[in-house]
């Protein structure tokens, strides 16, 4: 049995909760919730975020992951994220890096709840924050629009964008400046998949003019988050300040320096044209 819990989450009050009771005469069998597949090439390399919490009749719960061999045309497990645990457990966080094996052109998650050693105490299993998130060349993460929520983002609710939000379009001008686009019938939560950091930021901008500043806040501990509170259709400059002091920084002593040696040349020639001036008097003389 699973359903929505409305009591108990990983940073809400919301999860995905999976019961498990079996038989006198059934036991070490999973509850596995298969996730909607989602395309990749291999070789690219994805980091697995996943939330899970245990009763303490719980054993061997894990989120695995499949993926889909074209060769083979077979499913098989890549790997587990976190592997079996057993209960009780408070919410915990997992991440693992994974490295798309060649032939793979698909995965999905598989969330398996344990059972209970127990036949009279029922098994349960909280999950909550399943992402997966591609990872750019530089190791770094790469937008937003490449997070993939996996378990049913229907029912447990698109944190990152309500269903009434739109990501048009990004750009990753560098990587501590982006410029996202959106539509939003209402105000909206984007994630933005950097490692939190407080010192990023989100200027709004609507017809052009700036109409408001969003500092970031930590989304599952993992990821930058910003509440939108405007509707419309919005340009948001994603910025890690920081490194806009630096680049500030870098331009002050730039042009501190070559003030410098402008200054130290102009004294040199000035010096030059004074001796060159009194050398002249003395010969006169």
């Amino acid at each position: 049995m699973c359903k929505i819990n409305g009591t108990d989450g990983w940073d809400d009050k919301q999860s995905f909760q999976v019961f498990s009771k079996y038989p006198h005469n059934v036991s070490a069998i999973w509850s596995s919730i298969r996730g909607e597949e989602t395309g990749v090439k291999p070789l690219e390399r994805y980091e697995l975020v996943t939330h899970m919490k245990m009763n303490k009749w719980a054993t061997q719960s894990h989120v695995a992951l499949e993926g889909y061999n074209e060769t083979s045309k077979d499913w098989y497990r890549i790997t587990e994220c976190p592997s079996g645990k057993n209960g009780p457990l408070k919410w915990q966080a997992f991440k693992c890096v994974i490295s798309i094996p060649e032939n793979t052109t698909k995965i999905r998650e598989v969330l398996n709840a344990g059972w209970s050693p127990d036949p009279k105490k029922g098994s349960k299993t909280w999950f909550d924050a399943l992402y997966l998130v591609k990872l750019d060349n530089d190791n770094g993460f790469s937008s937003q629009a490449q997070i993939m929520k996996l378990v049913m983002p229907e029912i447990l609710g698109s944190k990152l964008s309500s269903s009434a939000t739109i990501i048009k379009e990004y750009d990753k001008i560098n990587p501590t400046l982006w410029n996202v686009s959106i539509s939003t019938s209402k105000p909206t939560t984007i994630g933005f998949a950097e490692p939190y950091d407080q010192a990023w930021e989100a200027s709004v901008y609507k017809d052009g003019e700036k109409i408001e500043v969003v500092n970031s806040l930590p989304l599952y501990g993992v990821l930058n988050a910003f509440q939108i509170k405007n509707t419309g259709d919005l340009n948001i400059v994603l910025n890690f300040v920081p490194q806009y002091w630096y680049q500030i920084g870098l331009l002050i002593s730039g042009l501190t320096f070559a003030f410098c040696i402008i200054y130290i040349i102009y004294e040199w020639r000035r010096d030059k044209k004074i001796k060159s001036s009194s050398s002249d008097v003395i010969k006169k003389v």
